[in-house]
Formats: C-alpha cells, structure tokens, sequence
C-alpha cells in the first residue's frame, strides 16, 4: 500500500462522452479511451446504491466496497456529517468539489477492494460493475520503460456502460543551438562548430500543458553546460507566448559555480501556472548564450549542453504550499534529456626536410589567416633557463647538448647558462574575423593551432629554417563537417592535403628543400677555376706574339 502512494492518485474530473444502459441492472462497464501503456487503471466505488433512470438519481446511498474504514471516517469528518448519503449530498456539484472530494479520500490507505481491467490498444475496459458512484486510479509500473509518466484520475457517476477519454496532458522540452544567432527558432541544429571565443545562443522550448485538475502546477528546466562552455550570467531570457517573464516574479534562476570539471548547472523554476493562468498550449521559450572556452573538449567528442524537464504529473499530489514553491512531497514526471553538443577541431602542421619527410625543421615563420577566428590555442615547445638543464645556447639562435670545447667554444652565446625544454600553450587574441597572426615551429618542428571551427585556413612561409628555402606559394586547408545533416552523427572533413586523425583532428606534413650547394675549396671547382685561368693565359700569349710579329712586319 505504501508503494501504491509513489504511483500517484491524480483528480482530474473527466467529462462522460457517452451513457449506455446495460441490459442487466449493475453489471455495466467503464470503458477508458486513450489509454497509456503500463498504466493500470482501477475503478473503487466510493458509493453505492439504487439507480434510478427517471430521474437519473442514485437513491438509497450506502458506502461501497472501494472506501475503507479509515476513508468513510476522514471523509465524514472533512463534511462533518455522519453517513454515506450526507456525505455524497454535501459535495458540491462542480469540478472544484469533485477535486476537493477526491483530496479528502487522500492516499490510497483510505481506499478498500477496487477492479481492473484489461487493455487493447489504446482502449481499457473495466467490466462486471455495479451501479454507484466511482474513483478512478490510474498507476504505472517503471519497469515497463515509459518514460515522463502523467497519471489521472476519474470520479464518474457509474450507470450502466459508462466511456470516458483519457485527458492526461505531458509535457515535453527540446533544445537547439541558434545557429545564426537572432534568437529565433526559424534556424536550429543539434550540432555547430565553433572557435574557442565563440558566442553560442541556446534556446529550449516546451509549452504549458493542460493543468485541468491541478491546483497548482510547476515546471522545472535544469540545464549543464559542460566545461569547456561559459555561461553569459545576463543572457537568459524566459517567454510565455509573447509575454516575457520577470525573473524572481514569475520565475527564479539559480546559476551554479562553473567546475572545471562538471562545467555550470543552470536551474529555471517556473512558478505555479495555474494561478498566473497560462494558456493551455502557449509556447515556453527560454534562450541564453555561453562562450567556447580554453578548456573545450577538441575533436569527435565535442562540448555537450544539455536540459531536462521535471513537472507536475499528479493533481492529487500538487502541493498545500504557497503558489510560488511546491511542497516537499509533490509528485513529479521527467523527461528524457535533450542534448545539443558543439565541436572544435585543430590543425597541426610539421615541418620536415624534404630529402627524407621525417627530420623535423624548427625555426620556420608561417603568417596564417583563417575563417572568422576569435581564439586560436598555439601549442609548441620552448627553451627556458634552467641550472639542472641539458641544452646550451648557441649564437645562431638555436640549441645543443653537446658541451663545448676549445674548437667550438666560440659558437656558444655563454658556456655557463643551462636550458630546459618544456612544452608550451599560448593564446592569440583575435577581435575580428579574417584576421592574421604568425606561429613558428618549434625544436619538433610542430605547431599546433586548436580550437577552430570548420572554415578555410591559409597558411603562408614568410621565413624558413636556416639553411633551407622558403616556400613560393601558400598553403590552403579546408575543413568542413556534416552538421547540417538532420540526426547524422557527426564527422570532420578536411581537404585532400591534410590527414583527418581518428580522434576528429587534422595534420599535415609541410617540407622544405635546402639550398643550392656550391663547390667547395679544394674541390673539383678549383679545378675548373685553373684549367680556365690556364687557357686565357695561353689565349692572351698568342694574341700578344701575333701583335708584335703584325708589328715588325
């Protein structure tokens, strides 16, 4: 009986569609349309007694097999009266004194023997009544899968065969990325790429439900962004129809602190409907906006924000509290989570010597403009003073372990300086689009540029390594994705000159040829520089022996 409690007993008065007189007196039916599946619905009779057709009366009121002890007791006292009949006589003939009849019963301690029935489709019959007057229950099993369970429940004056329609009202909620960012729903997606620096406007929607029956009614969104979103703490906004709702008035937001872990928890209470009087159907729109951050989850992953809805689901079970704040003990349904997720990629680019493809070149200066760049992470390695260090500084800039000598002492910016080499992460601010900004290579030869959208990236050489020549024409790198593509699951394409990793990231190899070698000294160049000097010696001899013989003649 306990576990009967956590089911739920709604109190929704049903309107009877259709009245059929059985051919045998008190043996009837009730017959429930729209039925779900996994509910359990059974009738108790609450009174019983004589029908009487002609006047469509029961007479002869007595207390039926669906009331225990403890419920005739708690019901005389809420009417003061001291039987069955005064009691049905002093319940006000309306909805409200229905649903105050079916709260006086209370839980299901003060319920006796009821009846079930059977399902088929969506139609449940309930078979072999007599006449009276009856509550119906509506219960549901979790383990039958439904998820965002409504009950209901019927007080029905039974005669004969008796049809009632399921009304049960469930709300749901859906969220989207605005992907043009006008806070309309005229363009959305489950899916968007973005840099980190990105602004990303959120909207989730619902709609107020049918709260017929309900004293009061509650919805609450929770919502989390994940880590590697910001919240905007002045962004949200939340609409009824066309009314915007006053934050603390009709509402209340409670932000939690961002965790660089779990990211931020946003909460929105909306405050009891029914006494604010929303329209049944009116749209519920709340939208906010957060920002790609530095700790964005790069690659196939991606940065999920998600909501969830829990409301009323139990009329009979909406709380004695004020209208603005249920009560501890109010029933309630969940939806299923609505997830939208946002994706950020990187580009690494290496630079090798193009004799072999695998020795890595430091030292090379790329300009690199990209698509609407706010934010770009560029990963590589420097060298940073350190006594315990293995590397000295050479005057031409770059590094060595190899400890100097008198032969190469004067290579050496200072002998006694030691250096480490760590890896490193530094952020370029970038305030407007189509903007460039310059990375170098660094001892791996690697540089790495994360959190980038799918767009056009163009990287130009404006200084190569030493010792090797500089590339003549830019280098273009297009990435492009499939979130456009309704219910897809997501994947990154880059362009035929880059390597899309399995991780949802893209490299690509960038090589640079040495100069042209000239001959050494003491080479075959020498040679060649005597055997022509030889010959013009010989060619100005006979040119002189000619002139004097030309002479004397």
């Amino acid at each position: 009986m306990k576990k009967l409690i956590s089911l739920v007993l709604a109190i929704m008065m049903v309107a009877v569609v259709g009245l059929a007189f059985a051919t045998e007196a008190g043996h009837g039916s009730i017959t429930i349309n729209n039925a779900v599946t996994g509910h359990t619905y059974t009738a108790y009779q609450i009174f019983a007694g004589d029908w009487d057709a002609a006047t469509a009366k029961l007479s002869n009121i007595v207390w039926g097999s669906g009331i225990s002890a403890a419920g005739q007791s708690a019901l005389q006292t809420a009417y003061s009266v001291t039987d069955a009949e005064d009691v049905a006589k002093a319940i006000p003939n309306s909805d409200a004194g229905a649903i105050a009849f079916a709260d006086h019963i209370g839980d299901s301690s003060n319920l006796g023997t009821g009846t079930t029935g059977t399902l088929s489709g969506t139609i449940y019959t309930i078979s072999d009544l007599a006449d009276g007057y009856y509550m119906i229950v509506d219960t549901y099993s979790p383990s039958t899968g439904e998820e965002g369970v409504v009950y209901a429940r019927y007080m029905i004056q039974k005669v004969g065969n008796a049809i009632v329609n399921n009304k049960v009202d469930k709300p749901t909620v859906d969220k989207d990325i605005d992907v043009d960012n006008d806070l309309t729903t005229t363009d959305t997606a489950d899916q968007n790429t973005a840099n980190i620096g990105d602004t990303v406007t959120y909207i989730i929607t619902s709609r107020v439900p049918d709260m017929t029956g309900y004293k009061e009614y509650y919805m609450d969104f929770a919502d989390t962004l994940s880590k590697g979103l910001t919240y905007d703490v002045n962004s949200l906004s939340v609409k009824i129809g066309e009314t915007t709702l006053t934050a603390d008035e009709a509402y209340t937001l409670t932000v939690g602190d961002y965790n660089d872990t779990t990211g931020t928890s946003i909460a929105v209470h909306l405050k009891d409907l029914v006494s604010r009087h929303y329209a049944a159907d009116a749209a519920i729109v709340i939208t906010y906006t957060a920002k790609v951050n530095d700790s964005a989850v790069i690659g196939n992953a991606g940065n999920p924000n998600t909501v969830k809805l829990t409301y009323s689901n139990n009329p009979g079970h909406s709380g004695d509290g004020n209208p603005d704040n249920p009560d501890s003990d109010i029933v309630t349904g969940e939806t299923p989570d609505s997830v939208v997720k946002t994706y950020v990629t990187e580009i690494e680019l290496i630079k090798v010597d193009g004799a072999n493809n695998t020795t890595k070149l430091a030292g090379a200066v790329f300009n690199v403009k990209g698509t609407q760049i706010n934010k770009v992470i560029i990963t590589g390695e420097k060298f940073v003073k350190d006594a315990a260090g293995t590397y000295y500084l050479l005057k031409d800039g770059t590094y060595t372990t190899k400890t100097p000598t008198d032969a190469t002492i004067s290579q050496y910016e200072s002998t006694s300086d030691k250096y480490k080499k760590e890896a490193y992460a530094t952020t370029s601010e970038q305030e407007t689009k189509d903007v460039d900004f310059q990375v170098v290579t660094g001892s791996d030869g690697i540089i790495k540029l994360t959190g980038l959208k799918e767009g056009t990236y163009t990287f130009t050489e404006i200084q190569a390594p030493d010792g090797y020549n500089l590339l003549k024409d830019p280098i273009t790198v297009t990435i492009t994705s499939n979130v456009t593509t309704t219910d897809a699951t997501f994947a990154w394409t880059g362009s035929d000159n880059v390597t899309n990793k399995s991780d949802g990231t893209f490299t690509f190899n960038v090589a640079n040829n040495s100069g042209t070698e000239l001959p050494s000294t003491g080479g075959i160049g020498t040679t060649i520089f005597y055997i022509v000097g030889g010959l013009l010696l010989v060619g100005a001899a006979i040119v002189l022996v000619a002139r004097r013989k030309a002479s004397e003649n």
